[in-house]
């Protein structure tokens, strides 16, 4: 991320917004560290998702995340299918934070972890190819059920 994004306290400084505080969970300022990955509205679906995906939960920074979950998975196709869940938390936050914004509607923690879960399987499924084996295929099945469950 390059410091491009609209949160509240660069409208605050721009001057098109009085307010400071996350509009996810009130209890910070919002910038993008606070709420990408400090946020506790953001963590109760990084936490599930990263449970999900049997990855180690830590307390993830956005610039550093990448690598780390890099780092933890070994598997090149599990990597993949990873990586891809990262980029849909990032791409849920920013959702569920726009809609508090411009509709005054927070989305529950439980219902992003759902999209994100459905929509990862859902891409994985398009992916799969010659070089997965049967335990990707077992794995990404096995991923499949939490979803719906």
């Amino acid at each position: 991320m390059q410091n491009r994004l609209k949160t509240r306290i660069m409208l605050n400084d721009w001057g098109v917004c009085q307010e400071r505080s996350c509009l996810l969970c009130g209890n910070a300022d919002e910038d993008k560290k606070h709420l990408f990955f400090d946020c506790d509205y953001s963590r109760k679906f990084i936490a599930s998702i990263s449970a999900w995906l049997d990855v180690p939960e830590a307390l993830f920074d956005i610039d550093t995340s990448w690598k780390r979950w890099g780092e933890v998975i070994q598997d090149p196709i599990k990597k993949k299918v990873c990586y891809a869940a990262l980029a849909a938390i990032v791409y849920q936050i920013w959702f569920a934070r726009n809609k508090a914004f411009w509709l005054k509607v927070i989305i529950h923690p439980r219902v992003v972890c759902k999209m994100i879960r459905a929509e990862i399987v859902q891409r994985s499924r398009q992916l799969i190819n010659c070089n997965w084996k049967r335990r990707h295929c077992q794995w990404l099945y096995n991923l499949q059920v939490y979803v719906y469950n």
